[in-house]
């Protein structure tokens, strides 16, 4: 296992300064958004001109803003950055189109965990010397990445179930756009925010910026992936989310890729995981910051120009569904050029459809999972039980009687938020049908 790339800091206010720290300094905090409703962008770091800003990882396993009080000069760039603070309106006005889709080059297809479509549309906007931006594991850390050359786009391809750092990121896009170029950004919602308020009006980028968002399921913590390459009986080169090896969907087996995470050991040795403790915690959302289970980013018509995901539940396709399916959702005209420019087939389909399979593009509140010892208690249960324990509270594998009260507990919370979501899917349809 690489050396962790984050030092762990005990934040007891937002930002990171901890509140002994704030009785010492004189210098006064800026106003950011709080660890409850920080989404972990970054956005304020790279808006320091002076650096004092950092990402850190807190007690919690999330990454957050720490801030370094000697190094600020009040200038209060970071909160009108904030878009936690600048209420920023991810939702816009009028009606967005469904489109089930697919990348027509098989190659590009089969490498990307759904239907290829961001990769066919990136390399549209690198053909044109442009630039695009997405998430890239570095060692078992993910960290977002501008490329420019084609050769580079496998970098970008494959979801990531981890939240990566994007600090410099926006500094990055920002000289592009003032060069002229144009710029694809592929994040999630919040942090497709995060760049439109860091851009703010300082450039116009009309006609350069092209953003694509993802259908999120939140930003789970860190503690299952460490102690995942922790205690794992191999030496682990490198980690593979949603192996498509298989194909995407198997309608025989009802296999589906995004329930496989692969290892690659020391003797190059491939070894796939299903309902493992980091697919398991991922999948119930229970570890996951505490933004991501009030996320504000969660609409059905967005401020993106496209947004990304698996086509879940798809009857009208399965002879597609081993190579992969996308769902699209085009939110404007550029979105709309962009995609009928791009090397893909798509076709027109109705959101009864594609919304209940896939509730989290429209549903971000998890009120239930706050109750759950799971969740109030991670940081205990990470530092002091052993693995096999560990796998009882989280996993999918055989409890003990002594779990049976804890699992019984877990299972009422989870059929609550199914419940929710089921509710909040509905009320969408009926929205969208009025």
């Amino acid at each position: 296992m690489e050396k962790e790339s984050y030092q762990m800091v005990d934040m007891a206010y937002p930002g990171g300064i901890s509140l002994g720290e704030m009785v010492k300094t004189s210098v006064k905090k800026p106003l950011l958004a709080s660890r409850k409703n920080c989404t972990g962008c970054m956005a304020c770091v790279d808006a320091c001109p002076h650096d004092a800003l950092s990402a850190h990882i807190a007690s919690d396993g999330h990454i957050y803003p720490l801030f370094h009080p000697e190094r600020c000069i009040r200038c209060n760039r970071c909160t009108k950055t904030c878009p936690v603070i600048n209420r920023y309106d991810h939702e816009r006005k009028g009606c967005s189109q469904l489109y089930v889709a697919w990348a027509n080059d098989a190659n590009l297809r089969m490498h990307s965990s759904s239907g290829g479509v961001f990769a066919a549309v990136a390399t549209e906007i690198l053909k044109e010397n442009g630039c695009v931006v997405g998430a890239v594991m570095d060692g078992f850390d993910v960290r977002h990445r501008l490329i420019e050359k084609l050769e580079e786009l496998p970098l970008l391809q494959g979801s990531k179930y981890q939240q990566g750092d994007l600090t410099g990121i926006y500094r990055k896009v920002e000289v592009c756009l003032k060069q002229g170029r144009k710029v694809l950004f592929s994040g999630t919602g919040c942090q497709v925010g995060a760049l439109y308020t860091y851009l703010g009006r300082k450039i116009d980028y009309t006609g350069l910026l092209f953003t694509t968002d993802l259908i999120c399921a939140g930003f789970p913590s860190v503690f299952p992936l460490r102690c995942f390459l922790k205690n794992e009986p191999y030496t682990i080169k490198s980690l593979t989310y949603r192996d498509k090896s298989d194909g995407w969907y198997n309608d025989k087996q009802k296999r589906i890729s995004s329930q496989n995470i692969s290892i690659l050991t020391e003797t190059n040795q491939r070894i796939k995981y299903s309902g493992d403790l980091i697919y398991t915690v991922f999948s119930s959302h229970l570890l996951n910051r505490t933004s991501c289970l009030n996320c504000r980013f969660a609409k059905a018509y967005r401020r993106s120009d496209l947004t990304l995901a698996d086509f879940w539940g798809d009857k009208d396709y399965p002879e597609e569904h081993y190579k992969g399916l996308s769902a699209v959702v085009v939110h404007s005209p550029e979105g709309e050029r962009l995609l009928s420019e791009s090397n893909v087939t798509f076709h027109r389909t109705s959101w009864n459809k594609f919304l209940p399979y896939n509730h989290r593009m429209v549903n971000g509140r998890f009120r239930f999972l706050n109750l759950h010892p799971g969740r109030i208690f991670a940081p205990f249960f990470f530092s002091h039980c052993s693995y096999g324990v560990l796998k009882q509270l989280y996993a999918v594998v055989p409890v003990t009687w002594r779990w049976f009260p804890y699992r019984v507990w877990h299972g009422v919370i989870m059929r609550l938020s199914k419940i929710g979501s089921r509710r909040k899917v509905k009320k969408a349809l009926e929205n969208m049908e009025a």
